[in-house]
Order: C-alpha cells, then sequence, then structure tokens
C-alpha cells in the first residue's frame, strides 16, 4: 500500500499534492500505514479515502478504483451503514463504535456475510480541529458465529438463519437503492452535458433570424424543430431525475382547467400543425377550477397532446374535453391513431415503456412522458388512465383531478415573443447596458455577445474567472451573465468577487448552468446571483430580465430573482 501512496498522483485528488500535506495528515497516514490491524482513513470535506494492506481484504472487489476517491465512492455499497458514523465523527468531534456489525462483502467472487467490528476516532489536524476520521477494523465473524452456534439450540440457529436471510434482503435493498441515486445523479449530469451545447445552437439560431431574415428560412425551421424536440428530450430526462428523487415541489395556484388547456395547445401546436391535425376543444371558460401548480399541470397536457400527435397519422383528429363529475374535474385526450395493444395498456405509464411498432418513428421519443404524466397528477391528488379498443382504434387519456372553488385571479400573463419581445430587447439610444459575458465555451460566448451587441447592447466577454475580473473593474458592467461551470475559478466565487468590488455595487447577475433543482438555485443565491437560468438560455427568457435591468435605472438595488425550470418551459413555449 506504501507503494500504491507514492504511485499515485494525489494532485488530481481533494487531498492534493503530497508536498502540501500537513503534519497531521503523514502522521496519521505513517501510523495507519505501520499497523497491523485493518484501519481506513477519510480525510478532509470529502473523506479522501486512504486504508492499508489489512483492509485490503475487508474492501473487496472495490480496492482497485478506492485510493483517492472520496469515500462515499470507494465504499459505496456500504456507505449507507458506514457513512453515517464517520461523518458524525467528523462532525461532533466524539468516537462511535460498531460490534459486530453485519455485512455481505463480495470475496473471491462470491457474497459472503461477515460481521465486523468498527472503531471511528478523529484525527486532528494541524489547527486543532479535526481533519478526518480513522476507522480500525476487526473481522469478528468466525468468533460471532461459533458463539452462536455454541450457545443456541437448533430452533434458534433457524431464526437466525431467517433473520440472516432478512439482513440479505435489506443488504439488497440497500443496494438498489444506491444503484437508483447513481441512475438519477447519472441523469442529471447527462442532462447538464446535452445542455452545455444546445445552448449555443439556439442563441446562434435567433442571431440567424435576426440579421438574415428570408435566408434559408426552411433549412433554418428544420433545425429549430429539431431543436426544441432535443430541449424536449432533455427536459424530460431531467424531470424524471427529480421526480423519483422527490425534489419536485409543487407551486399551487386556484386556475381555471380552461387557462391550462390554452397554454397547453399553444405549447403543442408547431407537432400539431406539422402533422396537420384536427384539434377540437371542448373545455368551458368557467366553473373547472383545480388547485394546482399551473407549470406543472400544463406540461401534463400538453405531454398528452404531444403524444396523440406522434401517434396519431397525418391529418387525424384530436379531441380535449374537459367537464365536471361530482367532485372531480376530468379532462380526456381522445385521439384517432394507431391506439394501443391490450397487453400494452397496463404498462403505458411505465418509464421508457413504448409500443415495439412505434419505435421507428422519428418523433418516438425516449418513452419518458407518460410516466411523467402519471407522476404530476398523483402529485396533485389525482389520477390518469388510459383506453383503447386494439391496434387501429385509436386511444383516450382520462385525467382526474379533486374539484375546488374559484378565487381570485388564476394564471399570470404570457410573456412577450417575436417582433414584441425583439423591439423590448432594443436599448434605447444613449442608455445601453453595459454587460459582461462569462463562459468558457466560446461558441457559446461569442453567439450570446454578438446577440446582445446586436440589440444594442455594449457586450465584453471573459472565458474564466480572473479575465473577468479584470474585464469588470474596466467595463463596469451593469450585467453579467456568468456561466457556473467555469476552470480555475468557478461562477460562484466569481460572483462573490465580483459583489466584493465597490464599483460593482449594484451589478445584476444572472447565473447560467445545465442544473436547476431547488439545492442548485438555492446555491447560486447564496453565492450572490440575482437570478438563475437553466440551459439551453433562449433570448425570449434573457430579454425581458435585460429590460427589467435597464428600466431600473444603474442605481437601483439589485433583487433576488429565481427562474425555476416551468418557467423556463412556457417561455420557450410562448
Amino acid at each position: 500500500m506504501g507503494e500504491r501512496l507514492r504511485a499515485l498522483d494525489w494532485s488530481r485528488t481533494a487531498a492534493g499534492p503530497v508536498a502540501i500535506w500537513s503534519h497531521s495528515l503523514e502522521t496519521a497516514v505513517r501510523i495507519m500505514l505501520t499497523s497491523r490491524f485493518a484501519m481506513w482513513m477519510g480525510w478532509g470535506p470529502e473523506l479522501t479515502f486512504f486504508c492499508n494492506d489489512a483492509f485490503l481484504s475487508t474492501l473487496g472487489a472495490t480496492q482497485a478504483r478506492a485510493l483517492g476517491a472520496p469515500a462515499r465512492e470507494a465504499w459505496a455499497e456500504r456507505w449507507p451503514l458506514i457513512g453515517p458514523r464517520a461523518e458524525t465523527v467528523v462532525r461532533t468531534g466524539g468516537a462511535a463504535w460498531d460490534e459486530a456489525l453485519p455485512l455481505f462483502l463480495t470475496r473471491s467472487g462470491q457474497i459472503e456475510q461477515t460481521y465486523h467490528t468498527f472503531s471511528y476516532s478523529p484525527v486532528p489536524d494541524d489547527d486543532g480541529g479535526v481533519g478526518g476520521v480513522l476507522c480500525v477494523v476487526a473481522d469478528v465473524t468466525e468468533r460471532t458465529l461459533g458463539e452462536r452456534r455454541l450457545a443456541e439450540p437448533s430452533a434458534a440457529r433457524e431464526r437466525e438463519a431467517r433473520a440472516d436471510a432478512q439482513l440479505q434482503i435489506e443488504a439488497l435493498q440497500r443496494e438498489v437503492e444506491a444503484a437508483k441515486r447513481a441512475k438519477d445523479e447519472f441523469l442529471a449530469m447527462l442532462g447538464h452535458e446535452l445542455r452545455n451545447p444546445l445552448a449555443p445552437i439556439t442563441i446562434a439560431l435567433y442571431l440567424m433570424r435576426l440579421r438574415y431574415k428570408g435566408v434559408a428560412e426552411k433549412e433554418r425551421a428544420v433545425i429549430e424543430r429539431q431543436v426544441d424536440h432535443l430541449v424536449r428530450l432533455v427536459d424530460d430526462l431531467l424531470d424524471v431525475s427529480r421526480i423519483t428523487r422527490g425534489k419536485v415541489g409543487l407551486k399551487r395556484e386556484r386556475v381555471e382547467l380552461s387557462e391550462i388547456v390554452a397554454r397547453a395547445v399553444e405549447t403543442a401546436s408547431p407537432l400539431l400543425e406539422q402533422q396537420r391535425h384536427h384539434l377540437a376543444v371542448d373545455v368551458p371558460p368557467r366553473g373547472l377550477t383545480v388547485d394546482a401548480d399551473v407549470g406543472r399541470l400544463v406540461q401534463v397536457v400538453s405531454n398528452l397532446l404531444t403524444n396523440a400527435a406522434k401517434y396519431t397519422g397525418s391529418g387525424g383528429r384530436i379531441a380535449v374535453e374537459g367537464g365536471r363529475r361530482g367532485d372531480e374535474i376530468v379532462l380526456s385526450v381522445r385521439d384517432d391513431g394507431i391506439g394501443i395493444d391490450i397487453e400494452m395498456l397496463p404498462r403505458i405509464f411505465e418509464l421508457f415503456a413504448q409500443e415495439r411498432q412505434a419505435l421507428d418513428r422519428s418523433q418516438g421519443g425516449l418513452g419518458l412522458g407518460l410516466a411523467i404524466v402519471r407522476s404530476l397528477v398523483v402529485m396533485h391528488g389525482g389520477s390518469v388512465s388510459a383506453s383503447s379498443e386494439g391496434r387501429g382504434r385509436g386511444s383516450e387519456f382520462t385525467v382526474r383531478l379533486p374539484a375546488c372553488e374559484p378565487r381570485g385571479a388564476a394564471l399570470p400573463g404570457v410573456p412577450p415573443c417575436g417582433a414584441a419581445l425583439e423591439a423590448e430587447a432594443r436599448a434605447p439610444e444613449g442608455g445601453a447596458l453595459r454587460i459582461l459575458v462569462v463562459d468558457d465555451n466560446t461558441d457559446a460566448a461569442l453567439v450570446m455577445a454578438d446577440w446582445l451587441s446586436a440589440v444594442g447592447y455594449t457586450t465584453r466577454v471573459a472565458h474564466d474567472g480572473p479575465s473577468a475580473l479584470r474585464l469588470a473593474e474596466e467595463l463596469v458592467p451593469d450585467v453579467a451573465v456568468v456561466d457556473i461551470g467555469l476552470p480555475v475559478m468557478d461562477g460562484y466565487e466569481l460572483a462573490r468577487r465580483l459583489r466584493e468590488v465597490p464599483a460593482l455595487e449594484h451589478i445584476h447577475l444572472i447565473a447560467v448552468t445545465g442544473y436547476g433543482q431547488s439545492e442548485d438555485r438555492q446555491r447560486s443565491r447564496e453565492a450572490g446571483f440575482d437570478v438563475h437560468l437553466v440551459k439551453p438560455v433562449q433570448p425570449e427568457q434573457l430579454a425581458p430580465l435585460l429590460a427589467e435591468r435597464r428600466a431600473a435605472g444603474p442605481t437601483s438595488t439589485t433583487h433576488r430573482v429565481q427562474v425555476d425550470d416551468a418557467s423556463s418551459r412556457s417561455n420557450r413555449a410562448s
């Protein structure tokens, strides 16, 4: 293990290069390596993983990737059990103890039931605080099993066997949960990485439409439709991740169903028009009030309309009807499309569920839309069902929601778009805002700056934090549009540094990122950002924010506005 420690490039880990290790860390590593007891150690905020040779058998198959990784990754299968003890020691500075803890470990290619005693102790850092945790491990499997066999009669051993089987089931459940968490984290990362290239493409298309009206309109329209399709796929991936992790919250208000349907039809209209479908809407303008998150319920209905449009041949008929039945508001979306096989009906709302016959369809999607529909409807206290008389006989989806009495205005106005947005974006003569664009993606930064310059703003570009700070002192910008994932200095630190510059007291900071969960928005707020936008950022989202800032004047006090994914969706739809 000493040889492995010397061979590893520690500069690529959270512990940093060996040359900067503290005296406390060096001493703890030396004690661990020279001990014949099995030991592992977690150091620093991420509990960077160290261990000695005696611990390798306990670590099992994961030992090849463990050294230098965060402890929760190095021992991921067991972290739900081990992690809370280790983290408590670091937080409180006290010791912890696990006597004969049952673990299922993979050894020699087989899963074995084992028992280990763990002693967790705080490791002090050079300043007298807690720098990490040292865990001494004793394998007490043989002793524990032997004592139980000698002390208990046959019936008791049978009970033990049943208990051990139950423990194995609990252990497998924990492993499944860990796998689900890994899947959700992968989906979130995938969504972020897919949004990065979409951002400059979206702005570049908008700039082309602004500068080259009448040129290659047909080809640009194709690109725009496909980019919109990709954005919807990414949104669906992230929605599934948030819903399964319980990260979706509802912002309820009382709203008429007719207004929800109108917004949903507007969202789905490009696909409906492309397929030349005949849409009939029969929803009373008043009297069907629901207590709902407007953005999420619009998403439900638009997903159902999009689903009907995709699986109905060109020129088909789609009908939307709404009514009240007792204490429920009932909405149905019916089509005369390809229908649903009887065998498929029970699984139609499952993740990634699609009919085999539809897999070659260009608009087939990922099979996430209906799963999202069901989850969101259930969160609203309702239910959704599907029916079909079989292949070629069309289908009908029915949503049932609790009814409530109307109260006050329900739906905010739709933001301006098209020509009105373009006019709003332009700065008046002599009153142009100074805008700093910070993004390490050169294409994204340049097309954003080109668009802002084209509509009348004074714009400068930086590709990292230090450069942005230097430019900010020269430009004294009114607004900074900052990508969070910057090299050298991330966007959070850059925001904090900009807030510390006296001349930038009134700067308006807009965060741009591929992450849009509540904890991401909270983190950007704490760093000093006024607005949190999720990639790809549409001109329709940014233009009104800049216009509002321009109208407020250069000496106005900044106010914190957090733009969530639901509002991003509605802005894209408009």
